[in-house]
């Protein structure tokens, strides 16, 4: 699973941690990067709760994933 988050004025969203866990188990996570890029080993198709985190900010969403696709969120950091 690859990605990009930016923040609500479309700057690249940096050391943000992406979180997604499947059932309530962490499945995967990662740091973003300068670019606000992100990438995700071996998640599967799936119903996912979806945890963005920087700070004492937090998003929490459900989603469902098609299997290899490229997944941009865009969050007010």
């Amino acid at each position: 699973m690859t990605g990009r988050i930016t923040s609500a004025a479309v700057r690249p969203a940096t050391s943000v941690w992406v979180i997604f866990k499947q059932s309530g188990q962490e499945r995967g996570r990662s740091l973003t990067g300068d670019d606000g890029s992100y990438y995700i080993n071996n998640l599967g198709n799936g119903e996912y709760e979806l945890l963005v985190t920087k700070g004492a900010n937090q998003l929490s969403r459900t989603i469902t994933l098609p299997q290899n696709k490229v997944f941009n969120i865009k969050i007010d950091f």
